[in-house]
């Protein structure tokens, strides 16, 4: 999504085809310079769409045709907040506007298999409002096989039982945490069996199903800034490398750092910057990540973006991929230009820096031969530090 047109590839962002629907309306306008984030889910073999200013909508690949989906059966205006969320067969929303009133603490959801019917609608009475434990505003929701979870800035719980009309009376809702929560549910990635997300502060946690919330900071706590906490919470996106299997995260919407996190075992594999061209000074701006499909190939990890560090609308739209798809430097030459992702795989963090005090000779009997080996070490030092120049 870009310009508020929607684009479709089939080889990993070479080449796309403008494939917006006539009847919606996509939204340009955002806070903080940035367009609206754009939250999609499949459900039902179709895509559904939600931008935080107009009506969640649907799109039909196979007819190319796309569907406005009604909260009641006055067509009242609504809009929803964050990313939908599948559990228990049905799409759920979190309600951010119905007419003129907010309506942050509700959730609505569809009959199961059927995103245009239940919500509100006659007939239905598809909603919860969720304020039995804590009265603010809900920022997310993840569905997962074991509950419905949900996010507030300081605070995340989650539902389990049978999604039915009886849902608001026969529904349990565990406290998972009274203290932490995230304000950038665009940096809400759920991977196999655990949620990742940046909490208010901006820092990384990871979140296993049925488990408690564990901070990744220790890993990174040197080169932590104090900027990625201070930036707009609108700024932060994520998304899951499938090929290198990490979770990569933008604290801020510049072009570096982003952080990578092997999303099995959770360890911090450094940081990753994109540059506009090949000019080290230049910054871009990131609004979106994940991963573009191949016809019958590996997808490329890709972000989405803005040429310059504070964009017009002329600017939007950038598309960066990691060519090789490996954790080396890559290029690509998209749209006539030279891009640049470059990545190490254990970053520059001192906290894992290795210091060897003994080198051990291993001998074996006469005339025996060991195997030649050659490796090669990559060293990165920092010159701020005492006694190291360059």
């Amino acid at each position: 999504f870009a310009g508020g047109k929607m684009y479709e590839t089939t080889d990993g962002g070479t080449t796309v085809a403008d494939v917006t629907p006539g009847a919606v309306t996509i939204s340009t306008t955002g806070a903080n310079g940035l367009s609206n984030k754009i939250y999609c889910a499949t459900y039902a073999g179709l895509l559904i769409v939600t931008d935080g200013v107009n009506r969640p909508w649907t799109y039909d690949p196979v007819t190319d045709t796309a569907t406005y989906i009604q909260i009641d059966s006055a067509s009242t205006a609504w809009s929803a907040s964050g990313p939908p969320a599948i559990y228990g067969g049905a799409l759920f929303f979190i309600v951010n506007v119905k007419g003129s009133t907010s309506y942050r603490t509700t959730i609505t959801w569809c009959e199961p298999a059927a995103p245009g019917t239940g919500y509100q609608q006659t007939g239905y009475a598809n909603y919860w409002e969720l304020t039995q434990s804590d009265a603010n505003v809900l920022t997310c929701l993840v569905g997962t096989n074991s509950g419905l979870y949900y996010f507030r800035e300081r605070s995340i719980g989650y539902i389990t039982g049978v999604v039915n009309a009886a849902l608001r009376s026969t529904a349990t809702l565990p406290d998972v945490s009274s203290s932490l929560g995230t304000d950038r549910p665009a940096s809400v990635v759920l991977i196999r069996n655990t949620i990742w997300f940046l909490d208010i502060q901006g820092v990384v946690h990871r979140l296993p199903i049925g488990g408690e919330p564990q901070s990744m900071l220790h890993q990174y706590r040197r080169s932590y800034d104090t900027f990625e906490s201070g930036f707009p919470s609108s700024f932060a996106c994520a998304g899951w490398n499938p090929n290198l299997d990490l979770y990569v995260v933008a604290p801020v919407a510049t072009s570096g750092p982003l952080r990578a996190f092997d999303a099995t075992t959770g360890t911090y594999m450094g940081t990753w910057r994109i540059q506009a061209g090949a000019s080290v000074t230049a910054t871009v701006q990131i609004t979106a990540m994940g991963w573009l499909g191949v016809s019958g190939g590996t997808p490329y990890f890709a972000t989405i973006g803005s040429s310059t560090a504070s964009p017009a609308e002329s600017d939007k739209g950038w598309v960066w991929r990691q060519t090789r798809r490996l954790d080396t430097t890559g290029t690509d030459t998209l749209a006539g230009a030279t891009r640049y992702i470059t990545t190490h795989p254990l970053g520059l963090d001192r906290s894992l820096t290795k210091v060897f005090t003994r080198c051990v000779a291993l001998t074996g009997p006469l005339g025996y031969s060991l195997p030649t080996r050659t490796v090669t070490y990559k060293l990165a030092y920092d010159v701020n530090l005492p006694g190291v120049s360059t």
